[in-house]
């Protein structure tokens, strides 16, 4: 896939940045034996010269204290097990192992094994569970051990610990919502319950006012446009169903959010120093700064749409500079802008794409790959229909998981007592697998590894894909619950987008080929049937554009063209006695035009030739 070329491309540029940095700040002494010590040449020719790749790349990350030349953000360990998914390994092939593909597990009697939890992953002292049995207990103990300060949650999103310096510095903890403290966490939790926990009446209806928009396009932009529909979508649900002044460029925020969420991770490899250098990432960070400060006038300027007493709600001290924030507005503007970023700006339309890619997507080379054998029975991209938007939106969620892991700390690390320290030292980590749990056949049947439409019945009791058992509402009156306060909202935009969606009004000429991490598929783009060419080349794709030339020589130009037979139909049979020099001369004539009207047609149909 392209993203994972780019990614490749990237780390090797991150690794040559931190290469120099380090090297000056050696001063050019030693910088050899300096190189060797940290670990950066023995893993230099397995990772830089095959683009990251191999095996014996990973496996070298992980036994090397300091791959990267400098202090990175994250252990060797984590990096190295976190980067298989972004450079193409599968989701169960990374927690399961290659052995059982494409399920992951293997039957032993009445059950299903060999993935139950996995060990030191990501990363040392980190633990995974894709047991369905256990994730879904586990996980509603989660309100309570939280609130009783047993667990800990940092700057995390899914098993992704993220590149705190991306959040706003007037937020302490410096980190997403999702790792707000407690008494934050108790103030912010209703707000998001009330502006997203439903949809209906004239939220509902401004959703299809949306999505019919957005189908209304002579194109649509798979994933692009479905971001931006929902980023309409949380702008209103936020600030009002009429609201239309959004005070930035939304195309821009989309780019912003692919560089956000593609960043946040990679510059964990490397020192702040190193980011610093690298102008993607002063860029980025510079634009959610102006994002957030966008966002809190905005938040004071609409405060009847958040269920909280400004006047009298206290977060804490949230502002780094030891000021309390008296309204909570940095606190509830952080929310928001992780909301757009990540929560349900990424989330909603990446569950929306999959599924459009299950309709139209190369379905046919992801079965015919021995680790995904199967995956995509036959009559899978025919499934959607005018009875199942919901269940078939339900599927798009489980197979293709928009959050991965639900994570937790059992042993608090440097992070939970000094915003400053390391986000992983001295920790234990546990993450509730929900990617694979959605997965584990002892839940769903031997079938679990395929995309197979459910009933909402089997959804209700067995899908963990929005936390949705992460509920006690004997706590704290429910405002510890970790379960999507989005949930609502989520389902009726996806409902109402493949009701309303028909696969015989689109098509497209792109392959858009699968992966099983996300964002699961290649991007592509759909186009009414009645535009019989839809491509829509680069500049530079010389190949995109010599299809698209041939598509419309063959299948409009050439296709309109009447054959010569018919356009040449002059009838010249006369029937002329000898002596009748007239008829003669008719017929001469008539013979004439017929042979320079076939002497016309076939230099006309030449060029069809190549059709």
């Amino acid at each position: 896939m392209l993203k994972q070329m780019m990614i490749k491309l990237f780390l090797v540029c991150l690794v040559g940045i931190a290469a120099v940095q380090a090297l000056d700040n050696e001063g050019g002494n030693n910088l050899r034996s300096k190189a060797r010590e940290l670990g950066f040449e023995q893993c230099l020719g397995k990772c830089v010269l095959n683009l990251f790749q191999s095996k014996e790349c990973i496996e070298c990350i992980r036994e090397t204290d300091a791959f990267i030349i400098g202090d990175a953000q994250l252990p060797a360990g984590a990096i190295a097990d976190l980067l298989q998914a972004k450079l193409g390994t599968g989701y169960t092939e990374m927690w399961c192992g290659e052995e059982d593909l494409p399920l992951g597990w293997r039957k032993e009697g009445d059950k299903y094994t060999g993935c139950e939890k996995t060990v030191d992953f990501p990363g040392n002292d980190a633990t995974s569970h894709q047991l369905h049995s256990y994730v879904k207990s586990e996980m509603a103990k989660m309100p309570k051990l939280q609130y009783e300060g047993k667990i800990w949650r940092g700057n995390e999103l899914g098993f992704i610990i993220s590149n705190e310096k991306f959040t706003n510095e007037e937020i302490k903890p410096r980190s997403i919502l999702l790792g707000s403290t407690v008494d934050q966490h108790i103030i912010i939790r209703p707000i998001l319950d009330s502006l997203f926990g439903k949809c209906e009446g004239e939220c509902l209806k401004m959703v299809k006012d949306e999505v019919n928009k957005v189908l209304s396009q002579e194109t649509l932009a798979v994933q692009k446009d479905l971001k931006v529909m929902v980023h309409k979508i949380l702008m209103k649900t936020i600030f009002g169903y009429s609201f239309t002044a959004i005070p930035w460029d939304i195309n821009e925020f989309i780019d912003t959010q692919t560089s956000y969420t593609t960043l946040s991770t990679l510059t964990q490899m490397v020192t702040d120093s190193v980011g610093n250098v690298i102008e993607t990432f002063t860029k980025t960070k510079e634009k959610l700064n102006n994002y957030y400060h966008q966002l809190k006038v905005l938040v004071e300027q609409y405060p009847e749409r958040f269920a909280v007493d400004f006047d009298t709600a206290d977060c804490g001290e949230t502002l780094n500079n030891g000021k309390k924030d008296r309204n909570c507005v940095s606190q509830v503007a952080n929310a928001m802008l992780d909301t757009l970023l990540a929560a349900g700006g990424l989330s909603v339309p990446g569950a929306l794409s999959t599924g459009l890619f299950v309709l139209y997507g190369d379905l046919e080379s992801a079965n015919s790959n021995n680790k995904f054998t199967g995956i995509f029975p036959a009559g899978a991209s025919d499934s959607l229909n005018d009875n199942n938007a919901k269940e078939f939106y339900y599927e798009s969620m489980r197979f293709f998981a928009p959050v991965v892991g639900l994570p937790q700390w059992t042993k608090f690390p440097a992070r939970a007592f000094d915003d400053s320290a390391s986000q992983v030292a001295g920790g234990t980590r546990k993450i509730l697998n929900l990617a694979l749990a959605n997965k584990d056949p002892n839940a769903w049947g031997s079938d679990a590894h395929q995309f197979r439409v459910r009933t909402m019945s089997e959804y209700h009791e067995l899908f963990v894909g929005f936390a949705d058992f992460a509920k006690n509402d004997n706590v704290a009156e429910g405002k510890m619950n970790r379960v999507c306060p989005g949930k609502g909202l989520a389902v009726a935009i996806g409902e109402t987008f493949f009701t309303v969606f028909k696969k015989s009004q689109w098509h497209t000429r792109d392959v858009s080929e699968y992966a099983e991490a996300t964002p699961f598929m290649d991007e592509f783009v759909l186009y009414p049937k009645s535009n019989v060419c839809p491509y829509t080349c680069s500049a530079l794709d010389a190949s995109c554009h010599a299809q698209e030339l041939h598509c419309k020589l063959c299948d409009i130009e050439c296709a309109q063209k009447m054959p010569c037979n018919q356009r040449c139909s002059e009838d010249c049979s006369y029937s002329c006695r000898w002596w009748d020099a007239s008829c003669h001369w008719r017929k001469s004539l008539c013979n004439g035009r017929k042979a320079s009207c076939y002497t016309a047609c076939t230099f006309d149909w030449a060029p069809c030739v190549v059709c």
